[in-house]
């Protein structure tokens, strides 16, 4: 009971807090392209964190809170952080992607305070400088002069094909 009147009596500091500055700035930008990879660099002017995300298509959302982003917490194609050092480039490779699509890279980076900077976002379109290669048939490929075909025939490549009949 005593040491209740004691506390009761004391005057307590009213806490304020501390303002950090504002988060970093950040640069994102496509370094190479490829058939079905590509490679982007973010560019922050503070050391600390950078992430990037990959959507498909184009016109995404972009997240309300960049923390999000940061720390993975957004349904994604693939997701990538790496510490970075104040203005050097970091590179993010993405692989094994469609030929010929549109994607889209939104990316976020926070500073030694914690502060994080606002989303920036590229969207990038894979080339399609390689022919297709014919990986399978049905019916499957023989070694007989002549194959009796009594129905459909499929060919199977390596990458999405288009046929125009015009």
């Amino acid at each position: 009971l005593m040491t209740l009147l004691v506390f009761s009596c004391t005057e307590f500091v009213e806490f304020e807090s501390t303002t950090l500055g504002p988060g970093p700035t950040i640069t994102l930008s496509l370094v190479s392209t490829q058939d079905s990879t590509f490679t982007v660099s973010v560019t922050s002017n503070a050391d600390g964190y950078a992430s990037v995300i990959l959507l498909p298509g184009s016109g995404n959302v972009v997240p309300d809170d960049p923390e999000d982003l940061l720390t993975g917490n957004i349904a994604s194609l693939a997701y990538q952080t790496q510490m970075v050092t104040a203005n050097q480039a970091a590179n993010f490779t993405f692989e094994g992607l469609v030929q010929w699509a549109l994607y889209e890279v939104q990316s976020a980076a926070n500073n030694g305070d914690g502060k994080i900077s606002e989303v920036k976002t590229l969207t990038i379109g894979t080339d399609d400088n390689h022919g297709p290669v014919l990986s399978a048939t049905d019916p499957g490929i023989g070694y007989a002069p002549s194959l009796l075909i009594g129905g459909p025939v499929t060919l199977v490549f390596d990458e999405m094909v288009v046929y125009d009949d015009s």
